[in-house]
């Protein structure tokens, strides 16, 4: 079995050094010499200790779970382009390469970045009648953000409105059904060991804040979260053999207006 030897200093929190060893898939994992790289366990057992060398050893291969071997953590891509990759691996480089301002595709990419705005916007108001959404809606025309793409892309107001205007409805059944104080919305939460056995409302109780940027040097991922929200989630105990319980959260909110495209 082939085996590719990795020699490094200090990646523990207690400062040893580490051999790891690549196996099976991981061996073909591209790390150059001196380079860093981060390694992370989900389960900090997951390595042995050799006291004649004085080192930890860490063996992966194909039966290895909880593991993520990060090259280059300290240069931070989105999580956007991470999750492209595993469909295409030169999406994102063809992106860069390729701007096509001309496109559906753009247009498309448009409209979706004017829903957020909207319904960022209804998030943070509170408003979510169908009035309010409408009123915001007509605004968009001629705000001064996206007057450049419109001339571009060759669109006009009411090509975007008739777009934009389709989405309200199940915005405004959004805040409807999920902005209140206590939980209302059926959601599907798999509790772990609870299969079939609960079923959970949740409530938006505050929007925190829009946009917040995150940055984890540790998986070399950056991005922005579209909300970030105070939740309360009843979880209702279906076989009457556990009592119900209402619990608070902390989450990142991430609003959806498109489908990803799978590389054939």
């Amino acid at each position: 079995v082939d085996v590719k030897k990795l020699e490094l200093k200090s990646i523990d929190t207690h400062g040893n050094d580490v051999v790891c060893n690549l196996m099976d898939d991981w061996f073909d994992t591209e790390i150059l010499l001196e380079e860093r790289l981060n390694i992370i366990l989900l389960q900090p057992r997951m390595y042995l200790f050799t006291p004649l060398t004085d080192k930890f050893v860490i063996l992966l291969d194909r039966t290895t779970d909880g593991v993520f071997v990060i090259t280059h953590p300290d240069v931070l891509i989105s999580g956007t382009v991470v999750a492209g990759s595993f469909f295409c691996e030169r999406k994102t480089i063809l992106q860069e390469m390729i701007r096509s301002k001309e496109t559906e595709l753009a247009k498309l990419a448009l409209i979706g970045t004017i829903l957020h705005e909207i319904f960022q916007q209804a998030m943070v108001s509170n408003k979510f009648d169908l009035s309010a959404l409408e009123e915001a809606s007509r605004k968009i025309p001629t705000d001064i953000n996206f007057l450049e793409m419109f001339s571009l892309l060759e669109l006009t107001a009411a090509d975007v409105l008739e777009n934009i205007n389709k989405h309200l409805p199940n915005f405004s059944k959004f805040g409807e059904k999920f902005m209140r104080q206590q939980p209302n919305g059926k959601v599907d939460i798999p509790w772990k060991g609870e299969t079939g056995r609960t079923e959970s409302y949740v409530a938006v109780t505050d929007v925190l804040d829009i946009e917040e940027s995150i940055w984890s040097p540790s998986y070399g991922l950056k991005g922005k979260i579209d909300a970030s929200i105070a939740v309360k989630i009843h979880k209702k105990n279906i076989n009457k053999d556990q009592s119900d319980s209402i619990q608070e959260f902390k989450i990142p909110f991430e609003l959806k207006s498109g489908k990803m495209a799978y590389a054939k």
